[in-house]
C-alpha cells in the first residue's frame, strides 16, 4: 500500500471526484490543473511544478524508508499503527478489532520495534499519512 502526501492529495483530489477512473488523459489535461492551482493558490506555475515534483521525489524516497516498513507489517499490525496514529489507546484498539488489549500490545512492540520508533515519534514521522481513509477502504 502507498500513501499519498498531503500535497499529493490535494493535487489529485478534484480529479478524483469526476466519473472517469484515469487522473490525467493528456499532458494538456496535467498543464491546466497546474496552471488552475497556481492561480487558486496565487502562486507562480513554476512554484508548483517544483513542489509536485519534490513531493514527488520525497514520495519514492520514502518508499524504501517508511512506507518501505508499511509494506511489510502484517495486516493487523497495519489496522494498530493506523488506529495508533489516529490517536486510539491500547485499549480502545483492542475493542474497535475486538482483539485483546495484550494482543494490541504486543504487535504494537513489534511495530515500534520494525520502525526503529517509540508510540510518539512513530504518530509525528507518519502525522501526514491519511488514515482515517485507509481504514475505511478496508473497513474498519
Amino acid at each position: 500500500m502507498f500513501l499519498l502526501p498531503p500535497f499529493l492529495r490535494q493535487f489529485f483530489g478534484k480529479r478524483r471526484k469526476r466519473e472517469d477512473s484515469r487522473i490525467f488523459f493528456s499532458d494538456e489535461q496535467l498543464v491546466v490543473r497546474i496552471k488552475e492551482i497556481a492561480v487558486d493558490q496565487r502562486r507562480e506555475e513554476q512554484q508548483v511544478y517544483q513542489d509536485l515534483l519534490e513531493a514527488g521525489v520525497k514520495a519514492f524516497e520514502d518508499k524504501g524508508g517508511y512506507t518501505g516498513i508499511w509494506d511489510e507489517l502484517s495486516q493487523r499490525e497495519q489496522q494498530v499503527t493506523a488506529l495508533t496514529c489516529l490517536g486510539y489507546r491500547s485499549y480502545e484498539i483492542a475493542g474497535v478489532l475486538g482483539i485483546s488489549y495484550e494482543t494490541v500490545r504486543t504487535h504494537s512492540k513489534h511495530i515500534y520495534a520494525k520502525f526503529g520508533l517509540n508510540r510518539k515519534e512513530l504518530r509525528l514521522v507518519l502525522k501526514d499519512w491519511d488514515f482515517q481513509e485507509w481504514l475505511e477502504s478496508n473497513q474498519i
